[in-house]
């Protein structure tokens, strides 16, 4: 929550500053800074129709879809199971639309410190070990067709889920190794001795980890 508080003001809101000087009769000088804010939303179409941002989208709605029904369906004596399902498909939902907006918005530009592939991946996993879990007890203890296809949506969504943190995980070992890359021909321009000759070509991959 302090990091939403934190990144919707900073995507949300641009500043442009202006310096004025100006000129007194005995040569002396003022310069007044004039800074003007104004809204606007950096959005990235290219990452809606990237592989990550269709997976995510697909991710959302399975995970819609599943918690719809597990809400509907009839559960008696079994209503942990479908309470237990319902949390961890709206609590999937909800991270995945916050890693989407996080990357559509290019909010993660704002810590770039942080390596939001390997968040993403780490979180993705956890998120495939609830939902598969949650899906397997549920397909056990569903009590008529609405839960048993609430169960079928969750493993739907944990194939998904398992999709999306392979990509991710590309993502994150094709980062680090341009950065390999790039240290090492750092290196070679500075004339270190750490350089080894016929070093392998900065990696050429066909998906871009800052494109998201």
């Amino acid at each position: 929550m302090p990091i939403l508080l934190w990144w919707f003001p900073a995507v949300v809101e641009d500043r442009e500053t202006s310096s004025t000087t100006t000129t007194f009769p005995d040569g002396s000088q003022s310069t007044t800074q004039t800074v003007r804010s104004r809204m606007g939303l950096t959005i990235d179409k290219e990452f809606v129709k990237s592989v990550p941002g269709v997976l995510k989208l697909v991710q959302m709605f399975l995970c819609f879809m599943a918690f719809l029904l597990s809400e509907i369906g009839v559960c008696f004596w079994t209503c942990g199971a479908y309470n237990f399902f319902s949390f961890v498909t709206i609590t999937s939902l909800l991270y995945e639309l916050w890693i989407f907006l996080w990357y559509l918005s290019h909010g993660y530009m704002k810590i770039s410190r942080v390596c939001w592939e390997k968040v993403d991946f780490i979180g993705t996993c956890v998120v495939i070990g609830l939902n598969l879990l949650a899906s397997i007890i549920l397909a056990a203890q569903a009590y008529d067709g609405t839960g048993s296809a609430a169960a079928a949506f969750g493993f739907f969504a944990t194939i998904s889920f398992i999709a999306g943190a392979y990509v991710t995980w590309k993502l994150w070992k094709e980062g680090q190794e341009k950065v390999r890359i790039a240290k090492l021909e750092a290196q070679a321009a500075a004339g270190s001795p750490d350089f080894e000759q016929g070093s392998p070509p900065p990696y050429d991959s066909a998906i871009n980890p800052n494109a998201i």
